[in-house]
């Protein structure tokens, strides 16, 4: 019968180097392939067999002991020294694995969790990166909200204002965006002007003027229902002005493009609710006049 399986070869390699041999001693075994000349049971038998050898020559695989297991404290802090040794190379592989390292998650959770394990450079990168992204974020709230509330301000302003000027064009009988207001705030009561704002409109100067005589008339008999009506609210200082109407006097003057209701009183309880009535006046209708009192002219 034939060697087929595998035969001794003590000549050289193909690269000139010394054929390896065996623990033993003996020459290594090498494999008969068909092309050779062998059967194909003949060439699995010879490579089982070279990868026993090969087995062999490795030794058995090297485990972890700890101390509790038998071994040695240098052992376990060989075998632990070799395992971190792993962890960095698996570190530096990170890179070609996307945004997942040796934690085996996604995300910021998992990269802060093997940051803290110092498993993964590129984690803690990451983990870092996360926070600054989230301090960002909470400094753009920060002052985005006052932002967007002052917004919210300023668009119910203009709403209410809005909404005052077509109740006091209904009321009133004149157009309030081609008209002025003016309060002021006298030591003996105040004033009310109103004027246009074009000195050709007729139209709109013949109204003030029709309004103010029929306020004054109101005023005076305590009804403060259009000031309600075109400020939707009961009017602060109306309360006293109607219970002490008694004691207020109105009178009624034109102007040039406009005219003018003048409120005296010697009464201080009066005078108070006047300066109350028109200061609410200036602030509400945004008219800019000072809310000092002042010495009338």
């Amino acid at each position: 019968m034939d060697e087929i399986g595998a035969q001794t070869v003590d000549g050289p390699r193909r690269d000139g180097g010394p054929r390896r041999t065996r623990k033993d001693g003996g020459p290594r075994r090498t494999r008969k392939t068909l092309r050779d000349g062998g059967s194909a049971e003949d060439a699995e038998d010879a490579e089982n067999a070279e990868r026993a050898e090969d087995a062999e020559d490795r030794g058995p695989r090297r485990t972890r002991k700890t101390p509790r297991d038998g071994g040695s404290a240098e052992g376990a802090e060989d075998l632990e020294g070799q395992k971190s040794a792993e962890g960095a190379e698996g570190a530096e592989v990170h890179g070609e694995r996307g945004k997942r390292g040796r934690c085996g998650k996604r995300g910021v959770r998992g990269n802060a969790e093997c940051a803290e394990n110092a498993e993964c450079a590129e984690c803690a990168e990451n983990a870092e990166g996360a926070e600054k992204r989230n301090a960002r974020r909470c400094r753009m709230k920060s002052w985005m909200i006052p932002i967007v509330f002052a917004l919210s301000a300023v668009a119910a302003a203009q709403d209410h204002h809005g909404q005052m000027a077509a109740r006091g064009a209904h009321a009133m009988g004149f157009d309030q965006e081609k008209t002025t207001h003016h309060f002021y705030l006298y030591e003996d009561g105040g004033a009310i002007e109103l004027t246009v704002k074009d000195g050709a409109d007729a139209a709109n100067l013949a109204a003030i003027r029709t309004h103010l005589p029929h306020i004054m008339k109101m005023f005076a008999a305590g009804d403060f229902s259009t000031p309600h009506f075109v400020h939707d609210r009961d009017v602060p200082g109306t309360e006293g002005m109607a219970r002490l109407r008694d004691r207020i006097a109105y009178a009624y003057q034109e102007i040039p493009q406009g005219a003018r209701l003048r409120i005296t009183t010697r009464h201080m309880r009066a005078l108070s609710a006047v300066h109350e009535f028109l200061s609410y006046q200036i602030t509400d209708h945004g008219t800019g006049d000072p809310l000092q009192v002042k010495r009338a002219p």
